[in-house]
């Protein structure tokens, strides 16, 4: 029993130095796509990004099955997440002005039921990262939902000078119902 208590000591002390290094400020790194992200502290607030809503929706079939966000620059930058979209708002996104603007697409990851939705509210740049607080919506305990397999998306367009120079390189997804957090890389 005793060599079972010396590993979780060894765990807590290193998750605990993890915590401390993060509310320092002094540790920024991203995991892999759909992991948490520890949220930093003393970090100055960026300015909004402005963006306008481009399609919102939850289809069945293929889909990302964890959370995920895509940015396009362009057309073919594009063609990652289209398979993901109804087929009106992949035209939508086709007829995007690519020249002055850029697509956000953001993707919840896969729910059993309908009724689940995305919503993006803010999207700010902090240093290397696109953040993206957005409200996941589930639908009520007691309310009704078909059972299907979906991934709810909001799809935005953006002013590419808004996005700045250097482009992200990577992502960090907060939803603001439930205060979970995910990242990944462009």
């Amino acid at each position: 029993m005793r060599h079972l208590i010396r590993p979780k000591l060894q765990a807590r002390a290193a998750l605990a130095l993890v915590a401390s290094l993060a509310i320092a400020g002094c540790f920024d790194g991203l995991p892999g796509e759909g992991q948490s992200v520890p949220l930093t502290a003393n970090k100055a607030a960026a300015s909004p990004i402005p963006f306008e809503s481009l399609a919102q929706g939850a289809p069945e079939g293929v889909f990302p099955k964890a959370p995920a966000v895509f940015l396009a620059t362009g057309a073919a930058a594009a063609t990652p997440f289209l398979e993901y979209l109804s087929e009106s708002d992949r035209l939508a996104v086709q007829r995007v002005e690519f020249s002055s603007r850029a697509v956000v697409a953001v993707f919840s990851g896969a729910v059993g039921s309908s009724g689940h939705a995305v919503r993006v509210e803010q999207l700010t740049r902090d240093g290397s990262s696109l953040r993206i607080a957005a409200q996941i919506i589930t639908p009520a305990p007691t309310g009704y939902a078909l059972t299907v397999f979906t991934s709810p998306y909001h799809v935005l367009t953006v002013p590419r000078a808004a996005l700045g120079e250097p482009l992200p390189t990577s992502w960090i997804l907060t939803d603001t119902a439930h205060q979970k957090t995910t990242g990944g890389r462009f």
